[in-house]
């Protein structure tokens, strides 16, 4: 679970007026990756693989080694991940929104 003071600049999304806000954002940003994901249960990785890739100043052998996978497997990851939110992923700033709704996404999983 997460602390108060680990929300750091997140806090006010997580109050009561930002919550709702917040939870749209994730959604429109990141539903069919965590749809995808979702379905698959333990089989669906493409949120963490694309978390870790932004982690990372997306280096792909840094994600890879993080991950333990192939350099083709990330690839196939990334293909569908594409599919599913759009090319557009590798844009500057749809990556950082990308970052930011995994960011949101995890800590309000953490917080429930």
């Amino acid at each position: 679970m997460a602390e108060p003071a680990e929300l750091g600049a997140y806090r006010a999304l997580f109050a009561q007026t930002g919550a709702y806000d917040a939870q749209v954002f994730v959604r429109t940003t990141l539903g069919p990756l965590l749809d995808h994901d979702r379905e698959r249960g333990r089989g669906g990785d493409l949120a963490a693989t694309v978390a870790m890739y932004l982690a990372n100043a997306q280096h792909h052998a840094r994600t890879c080694s993080g991950l333990h996978i192939h350099a083709n497997t990330l690839y196939q990851r990334f293909n569908r991940a594409d599919d599913l939110l759009g090319e557009g992923r590798r844009n500057a700033d749809r990556a950082l929104d990308i970052q930011l709704a995994l960011r949101l996404h995890g800590l309000a999983r953490r917080l429930a």
